[in-house]
């Protein structure tokens, strides 16, 4: 584990806590921004809700994945 792993791995977890909370909160700010604005008129609140929940898990799967030292692509 390198301080470079671990920041971008601090980065990727905490973007996905704010999405997931964003999207499980159905926060009206969270919906104003563009994209997820976007989003919501072409699918509907509760599907985006369930796509940036999605989106949220799996972000903080991939910081713990990174802090952790996962590297697929690294030499051995």
């Amino acid at each position: 584990m390198s301080i470079p792993d671990l920041f971008v791995g601090g980065v990727a977890t905490v973007l996905g806590v704010i999405v997931l909370v964003g999207a499980i909160g159905n926060y009206s700010w969270w919906f104003a921004l563009r994209k997820a604005r976007w989003l919501d008129t072409r699918l509907g609140r509760q599907a985006s809700r369930v796509l940036f929940s999605l989106m949220g898990i799996m972000l903080i799967l991939l910081g713990l994945a990174i802090a952790g030292g996962f590297a697929p692509n690294a030499s051995s």
